[in-house]
C-alpha cells in the first residue's frame, strides 16, 4: 500500500546505553528554541499590538484575521470568564 506507514519498534536490549541521555538532550534543545520563539512573539506583540497578532496568526494558524475579527464584546467576555469558571 502506498500510504502504509511503518513504525519502528525497538527492544530496550538494543537501544545505545546513553539514549535516555540523548532524547532528554533533544527535548531540552526543542524547549529552548520553542521558548525563544515565544518570548520574541510576546515581546512583538507587546510593540506592535493588533498588527503583531495578525501577523502572527496568519503565520501560526495560517489565518487571515482583519483588526475588525480582533474587537470583542462585553457579552463574549462575559460568556467567556462564566464557561471559564463554571
Amino acid at each position: 500500500m502506498p500510504n502504509q506507514e511503518t513504525v519502528k519498534v525497538w527492544e530496550a536490549s538494543n537501544l545505545p546505553l546513553d539514549w535516555s541521555k540523548r532524547i532528554k538532550a533533544l527535548n531540552e534543545k526543542d524547549n529552548s528554541i520553542l521558548e525563544s520563539t515565544v518570548k520574541e512573539v510576546i515581546s512583538t506583540v507587546r510593540k506592535n499590538g493588533d498588527a503583531a497578532l495578525i501577523e502572527y496568526t496568519e503565520k501560526f494558524d495560517k489565518t487571515k484575521l482583519t483588526q475588525s475579527a480582533l474587537k470583542v464584546t462585553s457579552a463574549e467576555i462575559k460568556a467567556a470568564y462564566k464557561a471559564a469558571t463554571s
